[in-house]
């Protein structure tokens, strides 16, 4: 399987990835947050059962480093997830 959303032109700064249940939206948020990324977890009952997600919040601040470390952190982190 293929944790990592597709690569897609964003309509706004918040990008959504939806990974399915309320834990593993958690224990990504958690890693992230380890990592030194702030992207919260959002999940029941805020999004339906089973649409639990990832809100990454993307500025013009951001470097073009940070958003490779971004990617090179959800590579690792997408990983450690159960198929």
């Amino acid at each position: 399987h293929n944790w990592l959303p597709p690569l897609t032109v964003p309509e706004s700064p918040i990008l959504p990835w939806i990974v399915g249940t309320n834990e593993c939206a958690l224990a990504l948020s958690a890693q992230l947050l380890e990592a030194g990324f702030v992207v919260p977890a959002i999940r029941y009952p805020t999004v339906p059962r089973g649409r639990a997600r990832l809100r990454f919040t993307l500025s013009a601040v951001h470097t073009e480093e940070e958003i490779a470390a971004l990617g090179g952190a959800l590579r690792v982190t997408a990983k450690s997830l159960p198929v």
